[in-house]
């Protein structure tokens, strides 16, 4: 399954504030281990890579989307991650803008396996887990 990253944050941090202004006047929350997302959303959107760079950083997922709910700055992370947090209303879409990463998911199991009931019941039903949230 491929990655597409989105930039959200807490309504009320970028209520107020004009989109086109968010990402250069919001703190921007880092991921440590994906140091390059914001400066490819940056590249893409043509803004100057220094900005990209300022924030604190995370060393995981979970605290990212804590952080942004609590206020402390604009996230980057994988869409699926906060699909749930978007419908709630705990998070907003900071830019209309998204990212798609050069990373992915994988499942492997071994050829042998493919058809034990444990891995055909997990595969089927993370199968069925990408295709929902695909609608």
């Amino acid at each position: 399954m491929g990655e597409v990253s989105v930039a959200v944050a807490a309504p009320s941090l970028v209520q107020g504030v004009p989109e086109q202004e968010r990402l250069h006047r919001l703190p921007l929350l880092q991921h440590t281990t994906r140091s390059a997302a914001w400066l490819q959303l940056f590249a893409q959107l043509g803004l100057p890579a220094n900005l990209a760079l300022r924030g604190p950083r995370f060393d995981h997922f979970y605290m990212m989307i804590q952080a942004a709910a609590a206020g402390l700055g604009i996230t980057l992370l994988p869409e699926f991650l906060v699909e749930q947090e978007l419908r709630s209303g705990v998070l907003t879409r900071a830019i209309p803008t998204a990212v798609e990463s050069d990373k992915a998911y994988w499942l492997a199991y071994p050829d042998e396996k493919t058809e034990q009931p444990p891995i055909k019941s997990f595969r089927d039903w993370l199968l069925a887990q990408i295709s929902g949230a695909a609608t």
